[in-house]
């Protein structure tokens, strides 16, 4: 019992002093901060003393300034993606035999189209077949009719005329099925593509692992990138899209998100998304893209250039606002009043940053030398 209050007591202590020394270096941030704000209105006074007394003009520092402007801001997140394709079929034949006509070999590398013949392989054995088959088809026929004339004259029976029909009806079945099978010995583009390679020759023994050619279509292709499953609450399908291709030097703009996948990967925790993508023959399947994927927007965000931003103590933001300072302005010159602003922030992309609150629209806020000025101090805005 006493150990276990000695332990409580201990870790009370420590929790005590852990929340001591967060409260001491917070501190330690806010004087630091003052300190250095101090210290430059110091020497900022101590100058303008001495260009009055020695009876100098004041030199006024000179600043650039941003605009709090409102419009539309967006935020994307950018991965590597390659190009896939639905349509990419080696093709083989269904049945073993010599090939004796290989077309495709004269369009490697050119567009087949559709049902276009690729290659024949044997098929005499079927063909010979059919042949004979045909001969006992026309005999069955000239069975049938024979025996449905002597029916309708009333000499023959209705067994006999039946079993002559059924005899050429399924010889014309048998000869169906022999031309189905034997039309199988002809392989024919399954969809309009490009050849991108042949692999047999002509003559050669094939069977139906064996590859003929590779045929590569022009239509649906698509994107496929994996995300952090982190930006999953942020993405949905139909998600403005631009893809560069550094290879073409070409940048496809206004695409969406065609998929979002529905399974996240255990190992990298990303899931995959698909961009469709238009019909294109430099779009080949396996080429890289950076993919840009626009994950918020807001129409009517107020925006400064994030350059702008100071930091504070306890990782406050703060900015430099410039009001019109009468007194110190005349006819000739306008100079401004400096005024520290705190801020509180929202999305930051391609150096923009969202104002959520502490400014307003038309605001101006110090630029360059916003580290050398301070609350209080007078400045004239020039030009960058």
């Amino acid at each position: 019992m006493k150990q276990t209050l000695i332990i409580l007591g201990v870790a009370v202590g420590l929790f005590s002093c852990q929340s001591e020394v967060e409260k001491l270096e917070s501190e330690k941030e806010a004087l630091q901060s003052s300190i250095s704000e101090d210290t430059k209105r110091l020497d900022e006074v101590t100058r303008l003393l001495d260009s009055l007394k020695n009876g100098a003009e004041i030199d006024y520092p000179d600043v650039t300034v941003a605009s709090v402007n409102e419009g539309q801001f967006e935020h994307y997140i950018t991965v590597q993606g390659i190009v896939a394709s639905d349509e990419i079929v080696q093709v083989v034949p269904e049945m073993g035999g010599m090939i004796t006509s290989l077309p495709v070999k004269k369009k490697e590398g050119q567009l087949v189209n559709k049902g276009e013949l690729l290659a024949s392989i044997d098929n005499s054995i079927i063909s010979k077949n059919v042949q004979e088959l045909q001969e006992q088809i026309d005999l069955a026929k000239y069975m049938f009719e024979k025996q449905q004339s002597l029916y309708e004259k009333g000499v023959g029976t209705e067994f006999d005329l039946k079993q002559a029909e059924a005899q050429y009806k399924s010889l014309l079945k048998s000869k169906e099925s022999l031309k189905t099978q034997q039309g199988k010995y002809n392989i024919y583009a399954p969809f309009t593509g490009i050849v991108e390679k042949v692999d047999a020759v002509q003559g050669q023994m094939a069977g139906p692992q064996t590859p003929i050619a590779m045929i590569v279509g022009l239509s649906d292709k698509k994107i496929k990138a994996n995300i952090s499953e982190a930006y999953l609450a942020y993405l949905n399908k139909g998600a403005k899209v631009s893809a560069e291709f550094a290879a073409l030097k070409q940048t496809f703009e206004d695409l969406k998100v065609s998929r979002i996948g529905s399974f996240v990967d255990p190992s990298s925790r990303t899931i995959q998304v698909e961009v469709q993508l238009p019909q294109s023959e430099k779009l080949v399947p396996n080429l890289t893209s950076t993919v840009k994927i626009r994950d918020y927007v807001d129409s009517a965000a107020l925006i400064i250039p994030s350059k702008v931003v100071l930091k504070g103590a306890n990782s406050s933001s703060y900015v430099y606002v410039t009001k019109l300072d009468t007194e110190a302005s005349n006819d000739s010159i306008q100079r401004f009043n400096v005024e520290k602003r705190n801020v509180e922030l929202g999305m930051t992309y391609d150096g923009n940053v969202i104002v959520k609150s502490g400014l307003e629209k038309g605001e101006q806020v110090v630029e360059r030398g916003k580290s050398e000025v301070y609350e209080g101090i007078v400045v004239e805005v020039v030009e960058e």
